[in-house]
């Protein structure tokens, strides 16, 4: 997978797969979610790893869509629970091409991809230093947010204690600002000293797509033709 293109995998996976899944039928939908479990195993993504990040946004994004789908879909519980089902499976293959792209994907691709098509390469370089920075930055979070509550701080919204709960959000919000402003500070002048020039110029080997390529665009372009004709 890391062999393919950058914009190939952009394209294919962030695009043209995702709104396959939206737009297919159920019928379809299986052949989607089947492409996206080839994919996977294809590029040796290692499934216990995705699964446990990918739990996070499907677990909390599923009950709530059957929430929903209970609370405002009409006809009997089964045909709400089924459509709930549908639309549920429908946004985890939006996450699982997502994870794919962000894990079949190395960080320096991007300034190089950006650079190709005659953008910038700097936008890409913030991209890139983003990415990097957002692990960092959960951690980051998790013990601001420890920290806070052992001061005596509640996170939890009530009511009677808006004032309060407000109070609490600040004290989090403002120290996570200063310390993603103090990381990416650091960085970037991290990245001046090695002799990056945001305004220079770079060299970039030219890509030349090869087959796996356009396999990979043929395929996502004909899975969308297929679900809507």
């Amino acid at each position: 997978m890391r062999a393919i293109d950058f914009w190939t995998k952009f394209f294919s996976f962030l695009i043209l797969f995702p709104v396959s899944g939206f737009v297919a039928s159920v019928p379809n939908l299986y052949i989607v979610s089947g492409i996206l479990a080839i994919l996977l195993c294809i590029g040796r993504i290692n499934l216990r790893e995705m699964g446990k990040r990918g739990l996070v946004y499907i677990l909390p994004l599923t009950i709530f869509i059957l929430l929903s789908s209970l609370a405002f879909l009409k006809g009997n519980l089964y045909q709400k629970m089924m459509e709930g089902l549908i639309l549920s499976l429908r946004f985890v293959i939006l996450i699982g091409f997502g994870m794919l792209f962000a894990l079949s994907t190395d960080l320096t691709e991007i300034p190089q991809a950006f650079f190709r098509v005659k953008l910038p390469h700097r936008y890409g370089m913030i991209l890139m230093v983003a990415y990097r920075l957002w692990p960092l930055m959960l951690q980051k979070f998790e013990q601001i947010a420890l920290a806070q509550q052992a001061r005596g701080a509640c996170f939890h919204l009530q009511l009677n204690r808006l004032p309060t709960f407000f109070k609490s959000l600040m004290a989090l919000v403002v120290p996570l600002v200063y310390a993603s402003l103090e990381s990416s500070v650091g960085l970037s002048e991290t990245l001046i000293c090695r002799g990056y020039n945001p305004y220079g110029k770079i060299t970039v080997p030219p890509r030349r797509y090869n087959f796996a390529d356009l396999i990979l665009m043929g395929l996502s372009l004909g899975l969308l033709i297929w679900v809507i004709f």
